[in-house]
């Protein structure tokens, strides 16, 4: 049939029946065709059903899926929550990471401009958002916490980067005095005066 759309069809439902493991694994099983997942707890009468079914309307979509689950349950069930998606969108948002952007004390260092020593400061403060995930060599934070956490913060900023401070040069040779200068503790007898004078002598 003509313009016929794959639909990934998710449905939230009550049962007439209290679910069983049994009867989410034969669920699965009779069901193999359209790609099932079910979120079923056993003695519970709720559950959550997803479906791969073919259809030309997300409407159809949903009532197909909706009658192939009570079929294979063989109770009646009561929606409370539906959703349809094209398979391909369904698909993609699969696809995309399930976990926020994280960021280590290098790319926070980066990003605030300051040292990764002034990140070590910064990083203590009760206000800085906390590691989402933590091992025995570092930490990770949520990058968009960071982001919102530097835009607010009233803190002076750190130290800048070693790379946006220039370093001072060390003075040439030519910087220094070209006649060399002796300087000589004031005399206290007449060796002393005869030293200085033969020092001056073979300047």
């Amino acid at each position: 049939m003509e313009n016929e759309c794959t639909w990934m069809v998710g449905l939230d439902f009550y049962s007439s029946d209290q679910l069983t493991g049994d009867a989410v694994f034969d669920l699965l099983e009779t069901l193999g065709n359209y790609a099932p997942s079910a979120a079923c707890e056993p003695g519970s009468t709720q559950g959550s059903v997803t479906l791969r079914v073919i259809d030309v309307e997300p409407t159809g979509a949903i009532r197909q899926a909706h009658h192939l689950l009570e079929q294979a349950l063989g109770m009646t069930l009561q929606l409370y929550s539906v959703e349809a998606t094209e398979w391909h969108e369904a698909s993609r948002r699969l696809a995309e990471p399930t976990y926020p952007p994280v960021v280590s004390n290098a790319e926070i260092a980066r990003m605030a401009h300051v040292s990764r020593q002034r990140v070590g400061q910064l990083t203590r403060s009760h206000t800085f958002p906390k590691p989402v995930i933590e091992t025995e060599h570092t930490k990770l934070y949520r990058k968009d916490a960071v982001e919102r956490w530097l835009e607010t913060r009233q803190t002076k900023p750190g130290r800048p980067l070693a790379s946006s401070v220039e370093e001072a040069k060390a003075p040439a040779l030519s910087d220094y005095a070209t006649e060399p200068v002796i300087r000589v503790a004031p005399a206290l007898d007449q060796e002393s005066t005869d030293a200085q004078q033969s020092a001056e002598a073979c300047l």
